[in-house]
Formats: C-alpha cells, sequence, structure tokens
C-alpha cells in the first residue's frame, strides 16, 4: 500500500521493516534501555551535583564510545561472523549489537538464549544497582572510586 502512495518498489521497504527485525529492535531497546538505566540511576544516586554525576557517568559513557560503536560498526559489515555472535553475548554490547546483527539474526535457541542472559543480567543488575541507589542516596554523596561503588553494594541494608 505504501508503495503505491509513494510509487516505489514496496519490496525493498517490506523487507527492511520485517516482523522478526522490528520485534529485535523494539525487544532490544526495552531491555538496553532497562539494563544501562539501572547503571544511570545508580551511580547517580552517588552524587548530589552534576559536576559529580558527569564525572561519576564518564567512565561509562567512554566505554560506550569506544567498546559499543567500534563493535556495531564490525557487526554491521559482518553480521554472520564469529566475532559478531561472541559480541552478541556481553550484556553491555549485547542491545546494539543485536539490532545491528537484524540482517542475519540467530536461529531461534541462540536467539531465545540470548534474550534469557539479557533477562539475567538486568535481573542482577537491577539487584546489584537498587543496594547502591539506596546507600548512595543515605550517604554523604561523594563518590569516592569503584572500590567505594563495590563496598556500597555489599553493605547490609
Amino acid at each position: 500500500m505504501l508503495g503505491i502512495l509513494f510509487d516505489y518498489d514496496s519490496s525493498t521497504f517490506a523487507t527492511i521493516l520485517h516482523p522478526s527485525r522490528l520485534i529485535t529492535w523494539v525487544l532490544f531497546l526495552v531491555l538496553g534501555f532497562t539494563f544501562l538505566g539501572y547503571i544511570h540511576s545508580a551511580l547517580g544516586a552517588l552524587c548530589n551535583e552534576i559536576k559529580d554525576t558527569m564525572s561519576t557517568l564518564y567512565p561509562l559513557a567512554i566505554f560506550q564510545f569506544f567498546g559499543v560503536l567500534p563493535a556495531v560498526i564490525f557487526v554491521m559489515f559482518a553480521p554472520d561472523s564469529k566475532v559478531a555472535q561472541i559480541l552478541t553475548f556481553i550484556p553491555l554490547l549485547t542491545p546494539s549489537v543485536m539490532v545491528s546483527r537484524s540482517a542475519a539474526l540467530p536461529n531461534w535457541p541462540v536467539y531465545l538464549v540470548i534474550v534469557l542472559l539479557m533477562c539475567i543480567s538486568i535481573v542482577c543488575i537491577r539487584k546489584y544497582a537498587a543496594a547502591v541507589y539506596t546507600h548512595g542516596i543515605s550517604s554523604d554523596r561523594s563518590p569516592k572510586g569503584l572500590g567505594r561503588i563495590i563496598r556500597l553494594a555489599r553493605k547490609p541494608v
């Protein structure tokens, strides 16, 4: 129908917006947003000024830029390679790599394992982030390094 309206070959449009690709994009957008949202909220709870928040979240932003961007670019050129398959199982990279792999999605059992791994890692990050958030909100709210963040998560609530 869109091909008739805009006078172009609609098979290309149907290939791009295939239901499995759309489901993958939406699913991993939600999973990635949830995963990174928990991390950002926990680290943000440790700070009371914007300057502290930026210095706390800076290492995560650097990793996202220098880790995720090259991975996504590599996966877009070779979506079915062994490196792409390995990068898919790293939870911090999974959402962006799976969207990039939409040209060559893995078979269903592997796809379900990837989704399950991502869900398990979200549950683990949520538990860790809740502990850091609880102690970060009630503490002096000044991050002193990664060691302090780990100690906050291990303290009982």
